[in-house]
């Protein structure tokens, strides 16, 4: 059994990771961290993320709290993939179970009783 699927372990894992398959891309629970929720974070006004930034975030955010709102599918979500250095692509993704969901999860998606 692997290290990750033990019973009664909290979970712990901060990060999805991004695959494509049948011209989908799915984001699962993963030790990597590319697939993140379409949602740019705020912070405090400093020398890093200043007023401008700050407005130019929450303009962001409303849009695309907006095609979320639009969104026809409830199979997927609105996701940012980073693409390494190149930048991060703005897609919809379909949540995926991996072994890092756990095992009650991964088992059930596996359709073990």
């Amino acid at each position: 059994m692997s290290e990750n699927l033990k019973e009664n372990e909290p979970k712990i894992v901060f990060n999805r990771t991004a695959v494509v398959r049948n011209n989908q891309i799915c984001c699962m629970e993963s030790t990597q961290g590319d697939c993140s929720n379409a949602t740019l974070l705020k912070a405090q006004i400093s020398s890093f993320h200043d007023e401008q930034l700050a407005e130019v975030t929450n303009r962001i955010n409303q849009i695309l709290d907006e095609m979320k709102k639009h969104n026809q599918d409830p199979k997927r979500e609105l996701a940012l993939i980073s693409v390494g250095d190149r930048g991060v692509l703005l897609a919809w993704v379909t949540p995926a179970v991996s072994q890092f969901s756990g095992l009650e999860e991964f088992s059930r998606a596996l359709g073990i009783e």
